[in-house]
C-alpha cells in the first residue's frame, strides 16, 4: 500500500490564474521558479512545448513540479501549469526607457499534495497499515490538520501573491494573507 496523500485537488479549492496584457515574461518565469527554489523544494521542469507562431502569436506550455521533504513523515509535493497564447513581444516606453516585453493571455494553475509516511516507515503487513490509520487518525492529525496541510496551502496562496505583484494585479494579495506587523 501506498503512504497517504492529501491531494489539493480533492481537498481544498485552488483558484487559477488568469491574465491578459502586457508583462515580462522572462521576469516573471525566474521569479516564480526562484521562489520554489527559496521555499526549500526540488525544481522540477517536466514539460515544455512550444507551437510555431501564428498571425495571433506562439503558445507556450510549461509544467513544473517541485518537492519538499518537511520532515521524516511529510513531504510537500507541488504541482504548476503555464500557459501563454498569443504570446508575442511589444516595446513599450516605461519611464523614459524602451523596454522589450510580451503581449499574451496566460493561464497559471496550481495545486499541491501533502504526503504522509513518504519513507513507507508503515508499509508492508496489513498490520502496520492498521498502525499507520491509527497513527494519522489520533496521533498526529491535528499536526496534520493544523500544521501541514495548512501551512502548504498558505505557502501556495503566497506563491500566487508573487505571480499577481510580477503581473501587477490590482488585488495583489489574497484573502490568506497573514498581518506581517
Amino acid at each position: 500500500m501506498s503512504p497517504k496523500t492529501i491531494d489539493y485537488r480533492n481537498a481544498r479549492y485552488i483558484p487559477a490564474i488568469k491574465f491578459e496584457g502586457i508583462f515580462d515574461m522572462n521576469s516573471l518565469l525566474k521569479k516564480m521558479r526562484a521562489w520554489i527554489i527559496a521555499n526549500w523544494f526540488e525544481f522540477h521542469e517536466t514539460s515544455v512545448k512550444h507551437k510555431v507562431p501564428t498571425p495571433e502569436g506562439a503558445e507556450q506550455e510549461f509544467e513544473w513540479w517541485g518537492v519538499r521533504k518537511v520532515n521524516d513523515y511529510v513531504k510537500y509535493h507541488l504541482d504548476i501549469f503555464i500557459k501563454f497564447w498569443n504570446l508575442h513581444d511589444v516595446e513599450v516606453v516605461r519611464e523614459g526607457q524602451k523596454k522589450k516585453l510580451q503581449s499574451a493571455k496566460l493561464l497559471v494553475e496550481t495545486t499541491g499534495r501533502v504526503q504522509l509516511d513518504w519513507s513507507d516507515r508503515f508499509g508492508g503487513s496489513q498490520f502496520l497499515q492498521n498502525l499507520a490509520d491509527f497513527y494519522n487518525t489520533y496521533i498526529v492529525k491535528k499536526s496534520i490538520d493544523m500544521v501541514w496541510t495548512d501551512k502548504f496551502y498558505y505557502d501556495i496562496y503566497r506563491f500566487h501573491q508573487l505571480i499577481k505583484e510580477q503581473l501587477d494585479f490590482e488585488t495583489k494579495s489574497n484573502a490568506y494573507e497573514m498581518d506581517q506587523a
